[in-house]
């Protein structure tokens, strides 16, 4: 055999293994391996094709395990999610980590939105946006009251922060903020500009505050129920090596949300006002600052 046609043997053969292991067929331990049967929650807060979804598929396929993948046939609340994979009938879900989470799940150590869901913008009625042009600092934010969900670690780490935080649940949030039941709506950078769009009507004066934004450490990261260390270590192993290639980003970027905040043009608020986060989890420390964005590097420096 000349040295040409095998070298052409062996890039089909490569090609064979990378089309299995993207089907999620291939068996690195041989036929033996056990199946890594991965149910994932159809949530209600965010659809199917969401970043959380799409990159637990790339994490499998990159992982180099044997895995079969499905969603939940019903559409579960965040706080159902939670309670089936303590129960054991879901297998991994992915969150905005707390102390809570690290207590009752194992946390894959990969900031699946490089930390950038710990930059919030702000709603607020079109009659404020005069005053908020002038706020600044944390002091300049004391006067206002905030809106924020019944269960949700935002809500412990604005009032951790001193700032009055009124409670509800996601859609009559907006009801409240168009009733002046308080003044600011604090949302993830990546889903403010949709949820708006979507809920208008419910808050026909809201805005996006242009040029301000929150910003603390946090993370959305997969959570597993405790035991599953196959799966954890799969997922670990399949993101680092779906970063390194690139394909995290390639995803992130065509999430709609997350898009402007990436790249070299990047649409990054120009007054954030940093609080601390008393709810962050040992398991942040342990995400190197090359896989966060830069935006939220430097409140990890010294991060393995």
């Amino acid at each position: 055999m000349s040295d040409d046609l095998g070298r052409r043997l062996h890039r089909r053969a490569l090609a064979r293994v990378a089309v299995a292991a993207a089907a999620g067929s291939w068996r690195p331990g041989g036929a033996n391996t056990p199946v890594l049967e991965v149910v994932y929650p159809r949530l209600a807060e965010r659809p199917v094709d969401a970043y959380g979804y799409r990159l637990l598929e790339l994490a499998l396929q990159r992982s180099g395990e044997p895995f079969q993948l499905r969603l939940t046939d019903e559409t579960l609340s965040s706080r159902r999610a939670r309670e089936e994979l303590a129960a054991g009938r879901v297998q991994v879900l992915d969150g905005g980590i707390s102390r809570e989470a690290e207590a009752n799940f194992e946390l894959v150590p990969f900031a699946l939105d490089l930390g950038l869901s710990g930059l919030r913008q702000l709603l607020a009625r079109r009659s404020l946006l005069p005053v908020l042009a002038e706020v600044r600092t944390l002091q300049d934010l004391k006067p206002f009251r905030f809106g924020q969900g019944d269960e949700w670690v935002d809500t412990r780490i604005l009032r951790a922060a001193g700032l009055r935080v009124d409670t509800s649940q996601f859609l009559n949030l907006f009801r409240m903020l168009e009733a002046g039941r308080f003044e600011l709506y604090p949302l993830g950078a990546e889903e403010i500009h949709a949820a708006l769009r979507q809920h208008q009507s419910l808050a026909p004066s809201a805005v996006v505050v242009p040029g301000l934004a929150l910003h603390y450490p946090l993370a959305r990261m997969f959570m597993v129920a405790r035991g599953h260390t196959r799966l954890r270590e799969a997922l670990l192993r399949g993101l680092r090596q779906a970063h390194a290639e690139g394909a995290v980003l390639a995803v992130l970027q065509q999430q709609a949300g997350l898009a402007p905040l990436l790249g070299p043009r990047a649409q990054v608020p120009d007054r954030i006002v940093r609080l601390p986060n008393p709810e962050l989890p040992a398991v942040y420390r342990q995400v190197p600052a090359s896989a966060l964005h830069p935006l939220v590097r430097p409140l990890t420096e010294g991060a393995a």
